[in-house]
C-alpha cells in the first residue's frame, strides 16, 4: 500500500502545479478516449467531525484507444475537509495545500497511468481509495467531486467528473418549555385567591 506523499519535500506539490499550469497555458488535451469518473463514499449521512469516510474512486477506458498519462484532480475543498493522521490511500497521490485570502484549502493530483503504471487499457478500470473527515466547518451538505481537470478533452465530457455529498448530522433542537395560556393563568390566580380568603375567613372567624 502506498503512503500519502504530503509534500514532505516541499518541490512535490510545487512541481505538479507547475506541470498543470504548463498543460493548461499550452491548451486543451485531447484524451483519446472516453474516460469515465466514478465515486462512492461510506458512510455518507449523520456524519459528524471528526468521522472517518472511505472514498473509492474509479476511472474507466471506455474506448476506443489505450491511455497514458491522464491526470485526476479534486477535490477542490476549503476548511470543510481535511487529511486526518491516519489517512491512508492505496494508489501514488499528490496532495497540495493552498492558503487562500479567506481559508486553506487542498487539492488531490492522480495520475492513474503516469509516470510508473502502464497505459490504461480499452474496458480497463483503475481504482484509487482513501480516507477523509468532515472538520467542524463543513455545511449541512458538503460536495465532493473529482475528475478530469477543465482543459483536459475526451469524446464523451457528460462522465468526467463524480460528485458525492456528504450530509452532517443533526443536532437535536432543545425542547421548548411549554407556557401556559393567559386564560389559565388567570383562573389559577383566581383559585389562588379563593383559597387564602377561605383561610383568613376560618382564622378570624369571621362571617360574611
Amino acid at each position: 500500500m502506498s503512503k500519502w506523499m504530503l509534500g514532505v519535500a516541499k518541490f512535490v506539490p510545487m512541481l505538479v502545479l507547475a506541470l498543470l499550469s504548463a498543460r493548461a497555458s499550452a491548451g486543451t488535451v485531447q484524451v483519446p478516449s472516453d474516460i469515465a469518473i466514478t465515486l462512492t463514499a461510506a458512510p455518507t449521512a449523520a456524519l459528524r467531525p471528526g468521522q472517518p469516510v472511505e472514498f473509492t474512486l474509479g476511472v474507466t477506458n471506455n474506448g476506443p484507444a489505450p491511455v497514458r498519462r491522464l491526470l485526476i484532480t479534486g477535490p477542490d475543498v476549503y476548511d470543510q475537509i481535511y487529511l486526518p493522521g491516519g489517512a491512508w490511500t492505496d494508489c501514488p497521490m499528490f496532495l497540495t495545500v493552498v492558503d487562500g485570502s479567506a481559508a486553506s484549502y487542498w487539492y488531490l493530483f492522480w495520475y492513474p497511468a503516469f509516470p510508473n503504471a502502464p497505459d490504461i487499457a480499452v474496458g480497463e478500470t483503475r481504482t484509487c481509495r482513501f480516507r477523509l473527515e468532515l472538520t467542524p466547518a463543513a455545511q449541512a451538505v458538503t460536495p465532493v467531486s473529482v475528475g478530469l481537470p477543465s482543459f483536459y478533452l475526451d469524446p464523451n465530457p457528460s462522465n468526467d467528473r463524480a460528485t458525492v455529498l456528504l450530509t452532517r448530522a443533526v443536532t437535536p433542537a432543545a425542547t421548548p418549555v411549554p407556557t401556559l395560556a393567559r386564560s389559565v393563568l388567570v383562573l389559577l390566580a383566581g383559585l389562588l385567591a379563593g383559597i387564602a380568603a377561605l383561610r383568613l375567613f376560618r382564622l378570624t372567624g369571621n362571617r360574611f
